[in-house]
């Protein structure tokens, strides 16, 4: 499972990374003013999928309460 979270993610020299990174080549060359858009999309997508790997890995937050 935690190869499959690097994989989804884009971690480098896995095929998703090689496919983001020629997406964002092309558009810097030829729609320069979209590839920040694309890049912080592709941020939020890292951040989201992670959170949903320690949900599936850890489980829910529990809160601990120590006795007063």
């Amino acid at each position: 499972s935690d190869l499959s979270f690097l994989a989804m993610v884009g971690f480098p020299f896995w095929p998703s990374f090689f496919g983001q990174d020629l997406i964002l080549f092309h558009l810097s060359g030829e729609h320069a003013w979209m590839a920040p858009f694309v890049t912080i999309s592709l941020v939020l997508n890292g951040i989201s999928a992670s959170g949903v790997y320690m949900r599936m890995c850890a489980g829910r937050p529990v809160e601990i309460r120590t006795p007063e």
